[in-house]
């Protein structure tokens, strides 16, 4: 009898746990929130987008932007279109075809989203310094990378985030596979010539000389387990504002600020040091980090293991100090461009 009670109650149980899943993921798929998609690439390596959609199965589907020639750069909102419903749920998947010009391939692929993290980011949005109050994420934004590749940012004021990334395949197409719309696109020269007179020379001429490889997206989103320091004893500090080398960016600020916890980041390509001087003054220090100097410093995380990036303020010089720092090795960060001036009004 003992037995026959359990597992009527272990019944029971499960029954109460899926309904509750159920009831969660319902909820996920109905929210809706406001977001645009967005759509950016390279300047050396401009697209067009054929077709291509955020898909929703409970919801609104927007259409990728179709602009003619994006340029407008890796992790920036390129083409943008905004149409349909001022709110929409998180889409689930991604579907897209698209040409890169001077490549002059087609790609296409068709992949799931990460849905529930999406919605939990829409929902929760983030805190902005200088209002202090919540704001949202406005942008789901695509950056496509020469060879097929793809990021989906979460894009919001200062504050961005990578949520995944997917490889499409190259596809042959031809003017029947696209269609009548689209047949001037495989006229002879129509690639080459767009590409011209939209593209810079000199932008081009990179692409020739091969200062920007395929592979360097890649490098660019490699991740490490580090933070960031700063000499708080010293100098009053009011943010740190990072932009990293895949393209996410943040505000740090507060208690996150004077105890940054390790986490996987990528390399910084730009850190905004906001202090206080002697006067009271609000200084803004931009310092432009050397990509090769800092991936050098790096590489010597041993596995497993973490690092920091120190930054000290002098406040008597309004310069500032990189360090580099993991386990008993420190190293001095010199290559950097580095800029301080007073926060204009």
């Amino acid at each position: 009898m003992k037995v026959k009670i359990v597992t009527i109650f272990q019944l029971i149980l499960i029954q109460l746990v899926l309904i509750f899943q159920l009831s969660s993921c319902q909820r996920m798929q109905t929210e809706e929130y406001k977001w645009i998609p967005t759509v950016g690439a390279p300047q050396e390596y401009p697209i067009r987008i054929i077709e291509g959609q955020f898909i929703s199965n409970h919801g609104y589907s927007p259409n990728l932007p179709r602009s003619a020639f994006v340029n407008m750069g890796w992790g920036d909102n390129g083409g943008v279109m905004d149409v349909g419903p001022e709110k929409r749920p998180a889409p689930d998947s991604l579907a897209l075809t698209w040409l890169s010009f001077a490549e002059n391939k087609f790609y296409r692929g068709r992949f799931a989203l990460p849905q529930q993290e999406i919605a939990n980011l829409l929902k929760e949005g983030y805190i902005d310094h200088i209002t202090n109050k919540r704001e949202d994420y406005n942008y789901l934004t695509l950056g496509l990378t020469p060879g097929g590749g793809i990021v989906l940012w979460l894009s919001g004021g200062p504050k961005q985030i990578a949520v995944a990334k997917f490889q499409a395949k190259e596809v042959k197409l031809t003017a029947h596979d696209l269609g009548k719309d689209y047949a001037f696109m495989f006229e002879p020269g129509f690639v080459q010539e767009t590409y011209e007179r939209n593209a810079p020379a000199e932008v081009r001429e990179r692409v020739v000389k091969g200062e920007i490889q395929p592979a360097q997206f890649d490098v660019w989103q490699k991740r490490y387990n580090w933070n960031f320091t700063v000499n708080s004893k010293t100098v009053k500090f009011h943010e740190l504002k990072p932009l990293y080398f895949n393209q996410e960016s943040e505000e740090i600020f507060g208690d996150s600020l004077l105890n940054n916890p390790v986490a996987e980041r990528a390399l910084p390509r730009e850190v905004i040091v906001a202090w206080i001087d002697k006067k009271g003054q609000k200084m803004l220090t931009t310092l432009d980090f050397d990509e090769n100097e800092l991936r050098t410093a790096f590489a010597r995380i041993p596995e497993m293991g973490k690092a920091e990036l120190h930054l000290e303020v002098n406040p008597d010089e309004y310069t500032i100090a990189v360090t580099f720092k993991t386990g008993t090795q420190e190293t001095k960060i010199t290559k950097q461009k580095a800029k301080t001036e007073l926060e204009s009004d």
